[in-house]
């Protein structure tokens, strides 16, 4: 009900902060619903604001050229906010089609596992920007998750060894592709303090029973 009030309001010519006071609402609340009501089709949608109208034509170009939301951002000089507002009325105008986003990252994605046997989605990602493709890790992860549900890599929860890694930012998953590799990649960075938690903590993760005892043979 109070969103076909505001509309009603809205198309008759009251100000946001008019239509607040009439319906006894903060301005705030008004710019929420008006703005949720323009993306999702329920108000015609419009660019009503005209410092940001002359960059409308360079944020389609930039967008249909591949670039991030963010890299568009940083290249117009304006708020990721204005760049998301902007690209979610053109798209729910009709007036900019949607694209595949993140379809053109996958043979970079299967280039990189190729060529690493064990990793974290930040080594993922670094490698992806180094290649001029900005992707967030949200995208990575959903990428990695599939090639795992392929059975194409696996991945190891290792939050529980957290206290013998050099960081508590150390990644709490890494994907792999050979155990040797993944034995090797934990031994050159875990510090063995306390032998006995230690045990304890690789029992608890998901791997088979030879590769958890080789990796606690190669700590000692």
């Amino acid at each position: 009900m109070m969103y076909e009030e505001i509309k009603k309001l809205y198309l008759e010519g009251y100000t946001h902060r008019q239509i607040a006071e009439k319906l006894g609402i903060k301005p705030h609340n008004v710019n929420l619903r008006l703005h949720f009501m323009r993306v999702t089709g329920l108000l015609p949608p419009v660019l009503w604001e005209s410092k940001h109208k002359k960059i409308v034509p360079e944020i389609i170009k930039l967008y249909n050229e591949g670039k991030s939301f963010r890299q568009i951002a940083k290249i117009l000089n304006v708020s990721l906010n204005v760049v998301c507002y902007i690209l979610a009325i053109l798209h729910k105008s009709g007036k900019l089609q949607y694209r595949q986003q993140y379809s053109s990252c996958v043979p970079f994605l299967e280039k990189f596992i190729e060529q690493n046997k064990v990793f974290s989605i930040k080594d993922v990602k670094e490698f992806l920007n180094k290649e001029g493709l900005s992707r967030s890790n949200k995208v990575i992860r959903e990428h990695l998750d599939k090639l795992c549900e392929n059975k194409k890599i696996n991945k190891v929860y290792i939050a529980n060894l957290k206290p013998f890694l050099p960081s508590r930012y150390y990644p709490n998953v890494l994907y792999y592709t050979d155990y040797n590799a993944l034995v090797n990649y934990l031994i050159q960075n875990l510090k063995v303090t306390d032998k006995k938690s230690f045990m304890r903590r690789v029992n608890t993760l998901f791997l088979p029973e030879e590769v958890k005892n080789k990796i606690k043979q190669l700590a000692k």
